[in-house]
């Protein structure tokens, strides 16, 4: 066989049977690669090509949806939030790491992950700091931030690792041992050269060199970025302390991003020296104060701290997003709202920290709501936000300064140059209005004039199958091990996995969802389209996900094209119908409970345990009650409902 006979297409396919992916394959490429058409690309270890429709998913996702500023509550706040946490999600489960072992943590790229790591890493005298001779610059380039902390810096020869292999792990106190790094690549960006993962357990079993022949507690950077772009990688199988990866090494777009992994062990250690916004429980600008927010993801990335949390749920109905809480600046807030150093320590003692619902801590507010206009912003704009301050926040009809407005009217204008200019240095309205401002903003008033009502009965039970959609009336219901049996058991999430609600989708409301139990499914109606169905019990095997329900992480099934395609068409945008893992037990949050006499009451079944009649609920005939949260309703002793709005 000559060389041209050996290059030939035909003897290729004898040999291999792999090639491209069982379809056409120079389609996919003339259609996603146009641009690499007279270009052999040879660099994907660099960086890989990413598809054209890849790139115009990500522009149409961008021109349609309205991502804002995570710091807030508002519904383009947490679209952003819930966006990210999903793509958080989907990460692990690509990688089989489970969600209560691994945070992910993202970065500018891979070598800011790695340089995070040595930033975060808990050195001290006697440490070390060892590599594989193969491993990447930026992972060699970590010793620069290390030498100057009594870090014993230690390359090691890729053979070296098993030639002083030991059978047996070393034991010891781990809680008093000096912390050490060992650092390797899954493959070798140089050669291509895949080491083994079992290398991971056994440094930190201490059966390999460096660890086998030094005391200590040895974590393990396991360095994916090259290995992740080819070959799988099983976190639950290989339990790296840190795992730095780069994401347009594995998908080419976008650039520049990467994350680091890291295990809750790590995690545990680790010591975030330096804190941006949001990435603080809380913080004092006047003095060294710092206290970090506990979750690594939430100390590496911003938050949203839900101050004002009232204003901004409000705001959000009338579909005004604004933003609320300190906006990031805790030295400003405490000067505006006069808090005291003692006093944000205090109110870090009693519970209140960034991202709580906390407005107020002994009467006196925590944060503010801020609004703010762009080029873009127009006068019915800020007519719309006076209306609904008037409406929700004024009492009585709202009254006008007449002596502020005539001031504002003589204020030099670009289109009258010639008017008296009022000087208005910053807080002249502060200075003025001080003596009215804890009156006006009832500091220290907490009394409430609502009751507690009790003995209430029980005349309508509606369900909720799937969130935010249509609600399904029921005179009598069976209880599950989750409350009231298929409530809120399935949600639509859109095109990212993001979990849409009325605020996001309106047109969620007019799908009526309706439980049939003696036919074992769930009908989905909608005016102009025919009624689908789909089975209560997932009979085959779907792909299972991870999604996020008010802030709590649920594990969940995909439940079909067909209905996927259902929701599609009449909601005029890419979703899907997921369902709850019937295996997943969801850790709902605990929530404070609200103070009586502010519309919502606490009433327990065992109260009106004359409706309740076996494992059903039954209505009565009193009062009407609108069931809001059945996810507490619990089997036991008593039957609990712990938020029902009732309605006189």
């Amino acid at each position: 066989m000559d060389f041209q006979q050996l290059c030939t297409f035909d003897f290729f396919t004898q040999v291999s049977d792999q090639y491209g992916y069982g379809g056409d394959f120079q389609e996919v490429v003339e259609k996603e690669f146009k641009r690499s058409k007279g270009i052999t690309y040879l660099d994907h270890a660099g960086t890989t090509l990413y598809p054209e429709s890849a790139v115009q998913s990500f522009c149409q996702d961008i021109s349609t949806s309205l991502y804002g500023n995570p710091h807030s509550h508002s519904p383009s706040s947490r679209l952003t939030h819930d966006t990210v946490e999903r793509v958080r999600y989907r990460i692990l489960q690509h990688f089989n790491a489970d969600p209560e072992e691994y945070s992910v943590i993202f970065t500018s790229g891979s070598t800011a992950a790695l340089r995070l790591a040595a930033e975060s890493f808990p050195w001290s005298p006697g440490s070390i700091f060892s590599y594989l001779t193969d491993n990447h610059t930026s992972v060699v380039g970590m010793r620069g931030l290390t030498s100057d902390l009594g870090v014993t810096t230690l390359p090691v020869r890729p053979e070296a690792l098993e030639n002083t292999a030991k059978n047996t792990a070393r034991e010891g106190d781990i809680s008093r041992q000096t912390p050490h790094l060992f650092c390797f690549p899954a493959q070798s960006n140089f050669s291509g050269k895949k080491y083994a993962l079992s290398y991971v357990r056994g440094i930190q079993a201490r059966r390999l060199y460096p660890a086998s022949g030094y005391d200590g507690k040895w974590f393990v950077l396991l360095d994916a970025a090259s290995y992740v772009s080819s070959s799988p990688l099983n976190l639950k199988q290989y339990k790296a302390d840190l795992i730095p990866v780069s994401f347009y090494k594995l998908l080419g777009f976008p650039s520049g991003l990467g994350a680091l992994l890291v295990h809750r062990d790590a995690a545990a250690v680790l010591r975030k020296r330096y804190f941006g916004g949001g990435t603080a429980m809380a913080y004092l600008s006047g003095e060294d104060y710092y206290v970090p927010a506990k979750s690594p993801s939430d100390r590496n990335m911003t938050r949203a701290p839900p101050l004002c949390a009232q204003v901004d749920r409000m705001a959000s109905l009338y579909n005004i997003h604004v933003r609320t809480g300190c906006f990031c600046n805790t030295g400003a807030c405490q000067d505006f709202l006069g808090i005291s150093d003692e006093q944000m320590k205090r109110n870090l003692e009693a519970g209140h920290v960034c991202g709580d619902n906390v407005d107020l801590v002994s009467g006196r507010p925590t944060g503010s709501v801020r609004v703010s206009f762009g080029y873009m912003s127009t006068f019915p704009d800020c007519q719309n936000f006076l209306r609904f301050v008037a409406e929700c926040f004024v009492e009585g009809p709202a009254t006008v300064d007449r002596e502020r407005v005539e001031r504002l009217a003589n204020a030099t204008s670009p289109r009258d140059p010639g008017r008296r200019s009022i000087a208005r240095p910053n807080g002249e309205i502060r200075e003025e209005e001080e003596g009215k401002r804890e009156e006006e903003r009832g500091f220290g008033k907490t009394e409430r004039n609502g009751q507690r009502e009790e003995g209430c009965t029980l005349t309508n039970i509606y369900i909720y199958p799937v969130k935010s959609c249509g609600a399904f009336e029921v005179q009598q219901w069976p209880l599950g091990d989750r409350g009231l049996l298929f409530d809120r058991g399935w949600m639509v999430v859109n095109v990212n996995g993001v979990c849409l609600s009325q605020k996001r989708e309106p047109r969620l409301c007019l799908i009526k969802p309706e439980i049939q139990l003696s036919r074992n499914q769930l009908q989905l109606n909608a005016t102009g389209m025919e009624s689908i169905s789909v089975p209560l019990e997932t009979e085959v095997q779907s792909e299972v996900c991870q999604s996020k329900v008010c802030g709590d992480r649920v594990e969940t099934l995909d439940c079909g094209e067909a209905v996927a395609q259902w929701l599609s068409d009449f909601l005029q945008q890419k979703c899907r119908l997921i369902r709850l893992s019937p295996d997943f037990t969801r850790d709902a949050k605990r929530k404070k409970q609200q103070e009586p006499g502010q519309g919502e009451v606490y009433i327990q079944v065992r109260s009106i345990v004359r409706n309740v009649k076996g494992d059903r609920c039954v209505c009565g005939r009193r009062k009407q009650l609108l069931h809001v949260n059945s996810v507490s309703v619990s089997r036991g002793a008593a039957f609990v409902f712990s938020r029902i709005i009732v309605i006189t």
